[in-house]
């Protein structure tokens, strides 16, 4: 069973559940100034705001997915997936959804729900079908590259048709990123390694630990030219948790220059695009799974097992060290404007902060470990999800109050 995190904009878990859903909203007063709306779903993996932050799309356990209005109104079903989908994402415009699963494929749908391509490819002797752990659109939007438990990442077209396959990690490709500027991806892997692949010079570093370059080769397949997708250059894996605390992340900097990596470790690494460490970003006393980027690239955020976030430097100097949290931190991230940090936690609550470590807003209403928070495009609502805990997702106003509730049905 594949229990596997990743976060782009969302986090995705992964068990096979079979729940009746229904596609109505119930209204739940609680007092004069606030509200709930319960749905009747399959239990959430993932969730993830429309790029225009008018829609909320849902994944669920038996490989479903729903596309809502921030109203609580269901506008379509998807389901051709046979397995849990581990990744969603929009394209720019936010006519078209680019799924992947534990099924073996990836697909691309309209906003109907109807499935116009699968690509599957991750496959043994053309009989056994591995786990599709992402899938991403490039920049121009003719280009799809999806990574799998097969230990590859492979670059589509539109139609379906596998153009080029990166296959040197030795074990699982969890993610994969590109740069801003289009010439560079990232593929973070289970073998505990992060490769940068060169599109335009053909070259292929791979980050090993916290030593500089360490394996220099040609990249073997033909290249294409691809460039940066909406939104921002991230990328989260957290290993499979039969393989401990162990976490490998990769992100680009805003220009594409820089490259901030978390490798199993109580600390962060800052690389140029040689391998050469910058800045080692040393503090936290418990791993460290996530470290981004604000929007400007001038400060960097990092999340630990340790309860605390801090924000640092490019020089490595910590600025701020944000505590409250009384269990281990599951995410954060940045809102669009960069003046305002959401992070969550194992304690089952969500957190705002200032830059300066102030606390704004406590969410409080999951029944279980918070595993995600997401800003929509404008950083007026807040999107919650608790995928290995309760089950649900939530919506929110910055002042706390839950909005829209989207659950599993009652079994009682």
């Amino acid at each position: 069973m594949n229990m596997l995190k990743i976060l782009l904009i969302c986090v995705i878990a992964s068990t096979p559940l079979n729940l009746k859903s229904t596609d109505h909203a119930t209204h739940d007063s609680k007092d004069s100034d606030s509200f709930s709306k319960e749905f009747s779903l399959n239990k959430i993996t993932s969730t993830t705001f429309s790029p225009n932050g008018n829609q909320v799309v849902s994944a669920h356990y038996d490989g479903t997915m729903k596309l809502w209005n921030t109203s609580g109104t269901c506008l379509a079903t998807f389901k051709e997936h046979t397995k849990s989908v581990t990744s969603i994402v929009f394209n720019h415009a936010g006519d078209r959804i680019l799924t992947a699963s534990d099924d073996g494929t990836a697909k691309l749908w309209d906003l109907s729900g109807k499935c116009l391509v699968t690509f599957k490819g991750h496959m043994k002797d053309h009989r056994i079908c591995y786990n599709v752990t992402s899938a991403v659109f490039n920049h121009a939007e003719n280009r799809i590259l999806t990574t799998s438990d097969d230990g590859t990442a492979k670059l589509w077209n539109l139609r379906g048709r596998c153009l080029a396959n990166l296959d040197r990690h030795e074990d699982w490709v969890l993610s994969a990123v590109f740069n801003s500027i289009g010439n560079l991806i990232l593929t973070a892997s289970m073998d505990g390694t992060i490769k940068l692949w060169g599109l335009h010079t053909t070259f292929l570093q791979q980050l090993f630990g916290y030593s500089t370059v360490t394996y220099l080769a040609t990249l073997q397949e033909k290249t294409y030219v691809i460039y940066s997708w909406y939104p921002p250059d991230y990328l989260e894996s957290t290993l499979n948790s039969k393989w401990t605390s162990a976490y490998t992340t990769a992100v680009f900097n805003p220009a594409g220059n820089c490259i901030l990596t978390t490798l199993q470790d109580k600390a962060a690494n800052l690389w140029d695009l040689h391998g050469r460490c910058l800045a080692t970003l040393r503090g936290h006393t418990d791993h460290v799974f996530l470290a981004i980027f604000n929007p400007t690239g001038n400060l960097i955020l990092t999340a630990s097992r340790d309860k605390t976030a801090k924000l640092w430097d490019l020089l490595g100097n910590c600025l701020v060290t944000f505590k409250g949290h009384s269990e281990p931190l599951t995410s954060g991230a940045f809102n669009p404007k960069g003046d305002r940090i959401v992070t969550t936690s194992d304690d089952e609550t969500a957190k705002i902060w200032n830059l300066d470590g102030t606390c704004l807003t406590t969410f409080q209403g999951h029944s279980d470990s918070v595993s995600s928070a997401i800003f929509n495009s404008t950083g007026n609502r807040i999107l919650t999800t608790s995928d290995f805990g309760d089950g649900t997702a939530k919506l929110w106003d910055l002042d706390g109050n839950c909005l829209v509730t989207f659950s599993a049905p009652s079994t009682s």
